[in-house]
């Protein structure tokens, strides 16, 4: 185990000096409504591929400069009858698209579709992984079907949940089955487990470039926080359980999203101090990094209860980048019909605030930490008499939407924001050049208006990288269709 300890000349925090940039707007073109899209772009074009209707997928390529669309390609029979889309995913110049589909005896079945994005066309279609004979088990929001991807994207993880019987909530076998990219089934399977899927909370999984599988969670009734090492091959597991107050950081942490290598988060060690962690799954080593007093803002004469990992991001050079979102709970007490206050609180008001970029070198040690002022705060989110983990809140909250990006040499932070200076919410981006850790703010547009018209459908993460310094978002006007916006980040 090795401690860093932030000096405060390591302390770069942002400050509120805005760049605004002029957007640029293409020609509109074809709307395709839907979640399930994917932007990427190379040196001349951007492509696009989304899930059109139920079966349909529209393949397109755009113009970068002119931002306006070349050709596009609609493929009717892409997807099964009753598919239902679960991550689109961009390996080697391919799109993977992982659905499942729903029979009437109610069997799952988990297919991929793969794109060749560059020739609008498919590689690969409607082809059949595996069958899920009982079924998924269906929690409201969200589903226990999921796809995970490997460090160096030559392994996916399917990680599903069976439905089971009401008199079979003792079964221990979680679904985890590995592939190639190749499509080859390579390892994993139904796991049996010493404990009940349904005692562990804020599971976590993710997959290594051998195929061997990590799983992290909270066990609810022996109070334990588990580190699982799953091996492809024989299903083995080790299994590594603490009670350690240290370790209370599997409340507030988080696997890479992208490239499964690290898992990262932040614990107390007391009522004001605030530590952050890395863990390299692939070696097993641990850094703790000890975050200083005036790093820890006050709210309302309170300290922030926590500060959420959202991710933790594998760097070149063999560090990491940990991105992390200031937390803090209000209790709310309503009243009796008398006027007087009732003596438990009825709900919790959940506020998100300052963003923070933390870079930790290859052995270690600090490079630069960036805390980024959002000006709209107490933004807020009421779940009733919540006592869970707070990861849950952050699953489920709305204004939780950022989007990272790295061009080699600067890292981008793309969020929304209410600023006092502007009209409407705007899309802003904070950039950090990696080597000396200086930073700029940039001011997009208002995401809902643009040269007077009502603009719809702008996301975060719909941003993709144009190249020097420029991005572009696909945005959507009522009448026209879509469009791409594009932006530069000072």
């Amino acid at each position: 185990m090795k401690k860093i300890i932030f000096i405060s000349a390591l302390l770069l925090f942002s400050v509120a000096i805005f760049a605004q940039t002029s957007p640029k707007m293409g020609a509109p073109y074809t709307d395709v409504g839907g979640k399930f899209k994917f932007y990427i772009a190379d040196e001349d074009y951007i492509y696009t591929a989304k899930v059109k209707d139920k079966t349909e997928l529209l393949v397109q390529k755009l113009d970068k400069t002119s931002l306006k669309e070349l050709s596009q390609k609609i493929y009717k029979d892409a997807l099964t009858k009753n598919a239902v889309p679960i991550k689109l995913i961009e390996v080697n110049g391919l799109i993977y698209l992982f659905y499942t589909n729903e029979s009437k005896r109610s069997i799952v079945e988990v297919y991929v579709t793969v794109i060749d994005y560059k020739n609008l066309a498919l590689k690969e279609e409607k082809k059949l992984l595996f069958a899920i004979e009982e079924g998924l088990y269906k929690v409201p929001y969200s589903t226990l079907c999921k796809v995970f991807v490997s460090e160096d994207k030559s392994k996916f993880l399917i990680q599903y949940q069976k439905a089971l019987p009401k008199d079979q909530m003792s079964e221990q076998t979680f679904g985890l089955q590995v592939f190639d990219n190749e499509l080859e089934r390579v390892g994993g399977g139904e796991v049996l487990m010493p404990f009940r899927w349904d005692v562990m909370d804020d599971m976590q999984y993710s997959v290594q470039n051998n195929g061997d599988i990590m799983m992290a969670g909270y066990h609810k009734i022996k109070e334990e926080y588990h580190l699982v090492t799953i091996n492809k091959d024989d299903k083995s597991l080790d299994i590594k359980a603490t009670k350690d107050k240290n370790s209370s950081y599997f409340y507030e942490y988080a696997f890479n999203k992208n490239a499964q290598k690290y898992v990262a988060g932040f614990y107390r060690t007391g009522e004001s101090d605030m530590n952050m962690f890395v863990i390299n799954l692939q070696d097993s080593k641990k850094y703790e990094v000890e975050i200083p007093k005036e790093l820890i803002p006050y709210y309302q004469g309170k300290k922030v209860n926590a500060i959420m990992a959202l991710d933790a991001i594998g760097q070149d050079d063999g560090g990491v980048l940990v991105i992390g979102q200031e937390l803090y709970g209000i209790e709310v007490y309503e009243k009796w019909n008398n006027g007087v206050l009732k003596s438990r609180p009825t709900s919790t008001v959940y506020n998100f605030n300052d963003y923070y970029l933390i870079r930790v070198n290859q052995d270690g040690t600090l490079r630069w930490v960036k805390r980024i002022n959002k000006e709209n705060k107490n933004v807020t989110n009421s779940l009733g008499e919540y006592d869970g983990p707070m990861l849950k809140v952050l699953k489920f909250h709305p204004r939780l939407q950022y989007n990272y990006i790295y061009d080699e040499e600067n890292h981008y932070l793309f969020f929304t924001d209410n600023l006092s200076e502007y009209k409407g919410r705007m899309l802003c981006a904070y950039r950090v050049d990696d080597s000396s850790g200086e930073g700029k703010y940039t001011v997009g547009f208002n995401t809902g208006k643009i040269d007077k018209q009502k603009i719809y459908h702008i996301k975060p993460a719909k941003i993709v990288a144009l190249g020097n310094q420029e991005f572009g978002v696909e945005a959507y006007k009522k009448k026209e269709g879509d469009f791409i916006i594009q932006m530069h980040v000072d």
